[in-house]
């Protein structure tokens, strides 16, 4: 049997904005895993601890676009792995996989990427087994393939695959795949440059700290992405937004806690106004007091994600203060989560 643990995500900078290509955020893996098991089996069998069993049928092509099912994800994930195998002309046994997933509390999703890892960890396992390696790079060009065939998951931002498949903090922007839906020669696509793909390692400051409030409200970041806002309103937002995420990565990079602080606030106002002009929910209020529980111990604070539930990220340059917000976030229905940013 062989095991493999998937991080989830979070981002610190530019949501929204990054599920547009070249547009670029900062997300980072955390150590709340997807765990994978995988052993040899007579059929093609994958049991969850969320949906139960199902027996995947080997694809006769690809790409094959999946129905809205509870089990799109893995089967999207599971045809791309087998058509890249067929290119090889490598053996392709039968095996039973089993995912368990620890990105939950109190039986309830917590915001942390569960379906970019899943996707991920489908593949890195199945790939596995059948004695293919595969580069991070090449994981995360598969798993966005994959997504882009399932109907509910195409418009995304993919960067919870490039967290799953890379690990601890990276600059992010999503490539162009507009001509990739319709393209069947796998070896082409996971080697042709992918336009405007940006995939950057940054480090993070070793006295620095991020505290990530869960609010016990999970949100549906798919359902927040369906309205568009007009052309214009999306350019200057995405102009906007690139200048910030800049001014962030470089306060990473140089340290400066200061500046850093100023980019979150500016992110932070900046989302909540491009929200408020396309009519969509951001600031529930508990993640209003989330942040003003924060801005109350002179710590920078913000939305994590897509907003109207899940997470919000609280930082520090040391370790003050951090016992008080928990205190404060817990007096008010705020659950503290003991994450980290995880590297393979």
């Amino acid at each position: 049997m062989m095991e493999f643990m998937v991080p989830g995500k979070l981002f610190i900078a530019g949501e929204y904005a990054v599920t547009h290509p070249g547009v670029p955020g900062v997300v980072f893996a955390v150590d709340r895993f997807m765990q994978v098991t995988i052993a040899p089996a007579d059929d093609y069998r994958v049991t969850s601890d969320l949906l139960g069993e199902v027996t995947l049928e080997a694809p006769t092509a690809w790409p094959t676009k999946r129905a809205n099912t509870p089990w799109q994800l893995v089967s999207a994930a599971f045809d791309v792995t087998y058509a890249y195998m067929q290119t090889k002309a490598q053996p392709t046994p039968g095996f039973h996989l089993t995912l368990s997933s620890h990105m939950t509390e109190t039986g309830k999703k917590i915001g942390l990427g569960s379906s970019g890892a899943t996707v991920v960890g489908v593949i890195k396992a199945v790939a596995s087994f059948w004695q293919l390696t595969l580069t991070p790079l090449e994981i995360y060009r598969l798993a966005v393939l994959a997504m882009l065939h399932t109907p509910k998951f195409n418009h995304g931002s993919f960067g919870d695959i490039a967290a799953a498949s890379f690990g601890g903090l990276l600059l992010y922007a999503k490539p162009t795949t507009q001509g990739f839906i319709n393209q069947t020669d796998l070896n082409e696509l996971l080697t042709m440059p992918w336009p405007n793909l940006l995939i950057e390692p940054l480090d993070w400051p070793a006295t620095w700290s991020i505290q990530i409030g869960w609010t016990q409200a999970p949100a549906d970041t798919q359902s927040q992405l369906v309205k568009q806002p007009t052309a214009a309103l999306m350019q200057a937002f995405d102009a906007d937004n690139t200048m910030i995420v800049s001014h962030l990565v470089h306060a990473i990079k140089t340290q400066d806690f200061t500046n850093f602080a100023k980019a979150v606030l500016a992110d932070h106002l900046l989302i909540s106004d491009y929200l408020r002009q396309t009519n969509r929910p951001y600031l529930t209020p508990v993640l209003q007091q989330l942040i003003a529980d924060a801005n109350a111990l002179n710590l920078p604070a913000k939305v994590s994600g897509a907003g109207n539930g899940d997470n919000g990220l609280a930082f520090s340059d040391g370790l003050a203060m951090i016992a008080e917000l928990h205190q404060q976030w817990q007096s008010h229905a705020i659950m503290p989560l003991p994450l980290n940013i995880y590297y393979y």
